[in-house]
């Protein structure tokens, strides 16, 4: 019997990032995998995702995202900047790559609207019940909508860690 805590034995080490967005995305998502874990010692490994988005000219939108692939379900965070002002923008995870239409994981209603704020920046959670595999090829698209069209304005690749 070890002398440690369950959660001391079992800590998440996240990649040191430059960039304290992707920190807190990728933190806020592990410590939900691990909470989420604690009763259940047992459960499947935690998978970590992430990505940078980069924006569709003559859009400015850039972002970040993350996803955690744990316990049968998928945590995906997204965060954008340089966006209209008081705009609301569509977002969902595809498979694929961003030069192409992919399968929407999960179908485009699980995935909450990124509302910006006077700042132009936006942040959402969804919670899939798709699980990431790993090798898969995913990407994270960022939409304006002009009347019915769906127009993209930001794309990444998720990128397992």
């Amino acid at each position: 019997e070890s002398k440690y805590p369950f959660w001391m034995k079992h800590r998440i080490r996240l990649p040191n990032r430059s960039n304290p967005g992707m920190r807190s995305i990728l933190g806020f998502l592990a410590g939900l995998a691990v909470l989420a874990g604690c009763g259940d010692p047992s459960g499947p490994v935690l998978t970590l995702w992430e990505g940078t988005l980069s924006p569709i000219p003559p859009s400015r939108i850039n972002g970040q995202t993350a996803a955690a692939t744990q316990f049968g379900r998928t945590e995906v965070s997204i965060e954008i900047r340089f966006a209209e002002p008081e705009a609301v923008y569509l977002w969902r995870v595809e498979s694929g790559d961003c030069r192409s239409e992919g399968e929407i994981k999960d179908g485009p209603l699980m995935y909450p609207p990124l509302t910006t704020g006077e700042s132009g920046l936006a942040s959402s959670n969804a919670v899939l019940s798709s699980l990431f595999k790993s090798g898969s090829s995913l990407a994270v698209k960022v939409y304006s909508s002009e009347g019915e069209a769906e127009v993209l304005v930001s794309c990444g690749s998720l990128v397992e860690r």
